[in-house]
């Protein structure tokens, strides 16, 4: 199996179980910027997820768990389940991933240690941009099904690996746009500052409580 991503713009229907509908719910969009942003270029997913990915520590509860979960005691890994779930099938659908685990990424060779520390690979001979974006992206959709299934995490780590995950989105759209810090510096507002300010904790909402 292939884990080259396919990066072309998609033409998709509004169909009822098209992934990304609860992404745009929480960006206060609704069914035609979802299409706008499956058939344009690249870079308008990755920004929207990352902007997405922004606001789930503040407004992923109002989602629920993931329909699998609904019955079961809720545990902190539950909380953003439903809306994890469906920003990661939203990216699997625009790129056309096959849906590697992170052990699959690391048994593939690609550098996992680096990413889960948040830094993208460096370019050079061996890694073009387009293959650094490529193993990002492979590494944000297989993290966003981890953070949904793996019921080792408490919620603070969660909001960690998020907060993570929306570095390396940036990161990688700074790759292809160098000079637009202040273009994202307005898209986060005045929460998002600088991305080398790593301490950044965004604004928690009032959690469910747990059984």
């Amino acid at each position: 199996m292939s884990y080259i991503l396919d990066f072309s713009p998609k033409r998709i229907w509004l169909g009822l179980l098209i992934p990304g509908k609860k992404m745009m719910r929480l960006l206060g969009q609704d069914g035609r910027e979802l299409l706008y942003v499956y058939k344009s270029e690249k870079h308008v997913a990755i920004i929207t997820v990352a902007k997405a990915i922004h606001e789930i520590p503040t407004h992923g509860t109002e989602f629920g768990p993931r329909t699998a979960d609904l019955k079961k005691p809720l545990e902190p890994y539950m909380l953003y389940g439903a809306i994890l779930t469906d920003v990661h099938d939203f990216l699997k659908l625009r790129f056309r991933a096959l849906g590697f685990t992170l052990k699959d990424l690391s048994d593939i060779g690609v550098p996992i240690e680096s990413l889960q520390a948040g830094n993208l690979p460096e370019t050079n001979q061996t890694f073009s941009n387009e293959e650094i974006l490529n193993q990002a992206l492979q590494f944000v959709i297989a993290s966003l099904d981890d953070l949904s299934t793996n019921p080792s995490r408490n919620s603070e780590q969660i909001d960690e690996q998020l907060l993570l995950l929306r570095g390396l989105l940036v990161d990688a759209y700074r790759l292809f746009y160098p000079t637009s810090t202040q273009f994202l510096n307005s898209f986060f507002g005045a929460a998002y500052a600088d991305q080398t300010q790593k301490s950044f904790r965004p604004r928690r909402s009032r959690r469910r409580k747990l059984r």
